[in-house]
């Protein structure tokens, strides 16, 4: 079989950790992480991310050219780093004519932290800082991927039975009775090595499609369908 190779960039800027990733795939199952870089703290997403990502296709010896997918998280997270993220990578695919992957953040966490420590997902719950005291927090239960409002104080909404996967270390969420909480924050590496196994995905490839992509900032509520078998899937209308 011809093995072709290819180059991934994924983004993700939606908290605070903001990293930028590069895989090298070869068809049909081979993925190579090449390099992941942090972009800073605090929300400098726009003061480096040009300069991070250039650093990152040096390191892994391609040019932007080569790059043949981009993969994104569609939210939930920042207002500012996802516009940020999408207004970028949207700019880079439509240089090259690249299909742009999407998929949900909260579900790329709860699948690698389930794999990771050997756990079913039915009982965890992805939280995400949206601002001060503003939390989105999904489940994925019964085949569907739910989002709510949550703040540490409304803790009914939560079952003493979840691992709460936090995006990062907020004092006020430890008094969460009962419930196990760890701190799991997205990566772009993840995406991914997620992507093509996540029910939230979407391909977008024309730039039709391209120009239509907008984040979610606070997460949807979606079906969790099979994804398509083929390595690339459908194209998202």
């Amino acid at each position: 079989m011809n093995q072709l190779k290819e180059y991934w960039l994924s983004l993700d800027l939606s908290s605070e950790v903001s990293t930028v990733a590069i895989h090298r795939f070869e068809h049909p199952s081979a993925l190579e992480l090449i390099v992941q870089s942090r972009l800073g703290d605090k929300f400098s997403h726009s003061e480096n991310i040009l300069g991070v990502m250039e650093q990152a296709l040096f390191q892994s010896k391609s040019e932007l050219k080569d790059i043949t997918r981009y993969v994104l998280t569609s939210g939930p997270g920042s207002f500012t780093g996802l516009r940020i993220a999408f207004a970028t990578i949207k700019a880079f695919a439509s240089c090259f004519a690249r299909p742009i992957e999407t998929v949900d953040g909260s579900e790329v966490r709860a699948m690698a932290w389930a794999e990771l420590n050997r756990q079913p997902l039915d009982n965890i719950v992805v939280v995400t800082q949206l601002g001060t005291n503003q939390f989105t927090a999904a489940s994925l239960q019964s085949g569907l991927v739910c989002y709510e409002m949550v703040t540490p104080q409304n803790v009914q909404l939560l079952s003493p039975k979840n691992t709460i996967l936090l995006d990062r270390e907020p004092a006020n969420w430890k008094a969460v009775a009962g419930a196990t909480i760890e701190v799991f924050p997205l990566q772009a590496s993840l995406l991914t090595e997620y992507v093509l196994r996540a029910k939230s995905r979407k391909t977008f490839t024309s730039a039709k499609q391209r120009n239509t992509l907008e984040p979610s900032y606070f997460g949807t509520r979606y079906a969790l369908q099979s994804p398509s078998p083929h390595p690339y899937g459908q194209a998202s209308e």
